[in-house]
């Protein structure tokens, strides 16, 4: 499979007052994509897939040729990430072809949120997630172990 485990992984630091730990892992059993162009408007935003559990909102994966925004929560504990332009295809490949697909938020204590769509397991492994955060960002993994 083209994809690994985690297809798309969002962090970002934020400069806000440290919050509570939060995780929360939704499963995605459908979804709708919708591509967004208007005349006049901005160019950067492309369109939406709704990531969908049952009737009830999973997930929002924007599509963006910006700069993504930080990971975060919608008021139902929907999760939201941006992706690039570029990863659409992969995207909608893995929603296609994985089963079971999970939309996972993770925020320690308000320092680097992240958002994953992964197929498998509905809770990737802390150590996994710290891992891939710390080499994105070329960090030292203890500062991503804080327990969710």
């Amino acid at each position: 499979m083209k994809h690994a485990t985690v297809l798309a992984m969002i962090a970002a630091a934020v400069s806000a007052t440290p919050a509570a730990a939060e995780f929360v892992s939704n499963p995605v059993t459908d979804y709708q994509v919708s591509i967004f162009r208007t005349e006049g408007g901005s160019h950067d935003f492309q369109g939406w897939i709704r990531l969908l559990n049952g009737t009830a909102d999973a997930g929002y994966i924007y599509i963006q040729n910006g700069l993504p925004l930080t990971p975060r929560l919608g008021s139902t504990k929907y999760v939201v990430i941006d992706i690039p332009v570029s990863m659409l295809g992969d995207t909608l490949d893995m929603l296609r072809s994985g089963k079971p697909v999970f939309i996972t938020y993770r925020d320690v204590d308000g320092q680097f949120p992240s958002a994953f769509l992964h197929v498998g397991s509905d809770a990737l492994p802390l150590e996994e997630q710290s891992a891939f955060i710390a080499q994105t960002f070329k960090a030292p993994a203890a500062a991503f172990t804080a327990a969710p």
